[in-house]
């Protein structure tokens, strides 16, 4: 602190019915804005212990949600084999009642 420095400013009247003005000295170095730079200091580490739960939480639900979606993207791959599989039957099917069908006729 040995950069303080006090500076003659600030004036202050004396008195009401006097124009004399006293030079009051302003230091740079005030116990006020020392004792706000401690409390900008605590809540910016209080901000940062905040902002790490905050991070991590958002961590969690994006490793939940994409869990979740790895889920449904393997959901997502069954439909679609399964949906392979009722048209591959249903091609079947179709080619039996058609052959059928002409026999039927022809008979």
């Amino acid at each position: 602190m040995g950069q303080c420095s006090l500076q003659k400013n600030s004036s202050i009247a004396s008195s009401a019915s006097t124009s004399r003005r006293i030079e009051a000295p302003e230091s740079s170095c005030s116990p006020v804005p020392k004792l706000h730079q401690e409390a900008v200091s605590h809540e910016e580490h209080g901000c940062s212990g905040r902002c790490k739960v905050i991070v991590r939480r958002i961590m969690e639900q994006v490793r939940t949600e994409t869990e979740q979606w790895s889920q449904m993207q393997e959901m997502l791959e069954q439909v679609r084999e399964e949906m392979e599989e009722l048209n591959s039957s249903w091609d079947f099917w179709e080619d039996r009642a058609l052959d059928s069908e002409y026999l039927i006729q022809y008979l």
